[in-house]
């Protein structure tokens, strides 16, 4: 070839050159809304919360909880998560560390987490490390996003009654700032909930929330992250015809700081501080005449740890020292029986503290899991210690299937005194004391897991058997507080409990459908020497069938749908069986002690999304709350009618339900 021809051929190929701009080639996978791990515990993503059901326009994963195997469904208007048959006092659920005492709002039908501000939600409920103590039954954590951020995001949603906001903004190239705010405009519409209220008396509602994330990355090894939450709820009622004004609100307030440090070899060491604040009051006024309610709880505390390898030994170890200052429930009035009761009862400051190991082991197809916490909890009246041993032994099968079971010690020392059968936060927290000892629980496990069909499927069972000491219940009224001279521990009855049953899992991971199916089959009793003969009767919760199915769709990239159906046997309630006539005044008598049963609980919900925008980061969701119109009672109203020959009185029963069928709307967004 010529050179002039040679030239001619390059300066071609030069000149079809085409200069391009910047191209994103992205590509979506589905974020698995599920996930467990070798020890039992269960994380939810938040990018995946969108596939289920929206209540009242938002996706909450503390509904998510609820239709976990395990989980007993508290019924309408209680948000309170029943594990394994145990109260929602008999678990903890933090914010990076820092308890929140109350994680519900607005009766139970939203909880306290903004969805945008956090990155994963985990829950502990089988095996318990033994870095988590305090509780009885279950440890959820809520893990704020904490990476560094290199633009600015934005991300919310607005609902029909409450919307959300939450931005992320890089300070420096090693530091970002994420600030996140909720608020409500339920007031145009609770009427409606309420199915109207009498034309002399009107209710107003209204919830907060605020959470600040600080992260800040110095070196490749250091983290250093800062937290902070505010919520409140307000509800007042007044009525002028009597002239009665009433006001409950209750306050969360926490804040923790995190420094984490990442030595070589995959060894890390992680220090905390944190603060926690709950109050709660109930105000009535008449005229002249008001009584007050109310009660709070103070914590604040450093948990240091380090988890480093020994060998072929995996070893976690640390310690944690807390103090908290308690305010238990006691009215205080004006004009009415004053004099009756000068004094409120003393305030507990009590200082909880523990060191714990914790060590993981393999032999061949063998996983140890074994720790040992000592607590001890020290106030002017009351000091004890304890020892809370676990171990738990993981057999793995081929085909990544595995059985194991475990055993799990646990003492409470801050505990929950129940006063509301539904979402008024009326409970209060008391420490152990010499007549409300501290309560203590054994649990065992037994479990199969294995995937199936090359991990499409995956399916579980479990069975547990719990025995519990020193459990509570509060025998007194606001009555009793009043008129009398009163001390707290003298109405709080303690005794024994047992909770044992048998829990199914399956999930399908992959392909357009996708979602599980739960059952439980659960036993919790009690048993008080002053209730029915000091022998074994049903706890409140004890829900014998609780069923569970949730199921996704995705249509295209732009569509999806989803269902979720629950079925829950009734739980256990004390009804009258008779009534006698003292003047005017009709007088119970009443069955032993939770006898009869609540109606069965039943609720499917739908939800249809439609995602649009460059990056689908935007999406239209539609969803219909309690599809069946189910009339769920919340409480059965007890009455007196006339007998058919009107000759005497009879007892009448009715169901009373808030609400059927609720439909929402929302948008969301994230830019």
């Amino acid at each position: 070839m010529a050179q002039s021809d040679s030239l001619q051929q390059k300066s071609a190929l030069t000149d079809s050159i085409w200069q391009l701009g910047e191209i994103e080639i992205t590509a979506s996978k589905k974020v698995p809304l599920l996930q467990t791990t070798a020890m039992g515990q269960w994380s939810i993503s938040f990018e995946a919360l969108k596939q289920i059901p929206h209540l009242l326009g938002d996706a909450d994963p503390m509904k998510v909880i609820q239709l976990l195997p395990g989980i007993v469904n508290g019924g309408e208007l209680n948000g309170g998560i029943y594990i394994r048959g145990s109260e929602p006092g008999h678990n903890r659920v933090a914010l990076d560390g820092a308890t929140i005492y109350n994680p519900s709002h607005l009766l139970g039908l939203f909880s306290v987490f903004n969805n945008d501000h956090f990155s994963a939600f985990s829950l502990q409920k089988s095996y318990i490390a033994s870095s988590q103590g305090g509780r009885l039954a279950g440890y959820l954590e809520m893990q704020p996003r904490d990476s560094i951020l290199a633009k600015t995001q934005l991300s919310g949603s607005v609902g029909i009654l409450a919307s959300r906001a939450t931005v992320g903004v890089p300070l420096t190239h090693k530091s970002t700032l994420y600030v996140s705010a909720r608020a409500t405009y339920v007031n145009p519409i609770i009427r409606l909930m309420e199915k109207g209220t009498a034309d002399n008396a009107y209710l107003r509602y209204d919830f907060q929330d605020y959470n600040l994330t600080y992260a800040y990355r110095p070196t490749e090894r250091d983290r250093i992250v800062l937290n902070g939450y505010v919520g409140r709820d307000l509800m007042t009622l007044k009525e002028h015809q009597y002239q009665v004004t009433g006001k409950l609100q209750w306050i969360n307030a926490v804040g923790s700081a995190r420094w984490q440090h990442h030595f070589r070899h995959g060894n890390n060491m992680t220090h905390r501080l944190y603060a926690s604040y709950y109050h709660t009051a109930l105000d009535a006024k008449q005229n002249t005449l008001s009584i007050s309610l109310p009660s709070h709880i103070t914590e604040g505390g450093y948990k240091g740890e380090m988890t480093f390898h020994l060998g072929d030994t995996h070893l976690q170890t640390g310690g944690e020292v807390s103090i908290h200052r308690l305010s238990p429930q006691y009215p205080q009035t004006k004009n009415l029986f004053e004099g009756i009761n000068r004094n409120r009862p003393q305030t507990f400051r009590t200082i909880t503290s523990s060191v714990f190991v914790e060590a993981e082991h393999s032999l061949g197809n063998i996983t140890l899991h074994a720790g040992l916490r000592y607590n001890r909890s020290s106030q002017s009246s009351y000091r004890v210690g304890n020892f809370d041993p676990r171990l738990q032994v993981v057999y793995n099968l081929k085909q990544k299937g595995k059985i194991y079971t475990s055993f799990v010690t646990a003492h409470q020392y801050i505990n929950q005194i129940n006063v509301s059968t539904v979402g008024f936060p009326l409970d209060f927290w008391m420490p152990a004391t010499q007549s409300m000892p501290e309560q203590r629980a054994h649990t065992w496990n037994i479990g199969y897991a294995q995937p199936l069909y090359g991990g499409f499927y995956e399916f579980s069972a479990e069975a547990y058997y719990r025995t519990l000491s020193n459990q509570t219940i509060f025998n007194g009224g606001l009555y009793d507080m009043v008129t009398q001279n009163y001390r707290i521990e003298d109405y709080v009855l303690v005794g024994q409990g047992r909770n044992y049953g048998l829990e199914l899992f399956i999930k399908k991971n992959r392909g357009r459908w996708n979602g599980w199916i739960s059952y439980t089959l659960a036993w919790a009793d009690r048993k008080f020497p002053t209730l029915r003969n000091n022998e074994w009767f049903p706890a409140k919760y004890d829900r014998r069938h609780n069923l569970n199915a949730t199921f996704c769709f995705t249509l295209n990239n732009h569509w999806d749908f989803s269902a979720v159906y629950i079925y829950a046997s009734g739980n256990a309630v004390t009804m009258p069986v008779a009534l006698h006539m003292i003047g005017e005044n009709a007088v119970c008598v009443y069955e032993p002690y939770n006898s009869s049963r609540m109606p069965s609980y039943q609720r499917m919900d739908l939800s249809a999304n439609f995602h649009f925008g460059s990056k689908r980061n935007q999406s239209l969701n539609a969803s219909l709350y309690n599809v069946l119109k189910r009339h769920n009672p919340i409480f059965i109203q007890v009455g007196v009618k006339p007998s058919k020959d009107n000759a005497s009185l009879q007892i009448k029963k009715r169901n009373m339900a808030l609400y059927s069928l609720l439909p929402s709307l929302s948008y969301t967004f994230k830019f």
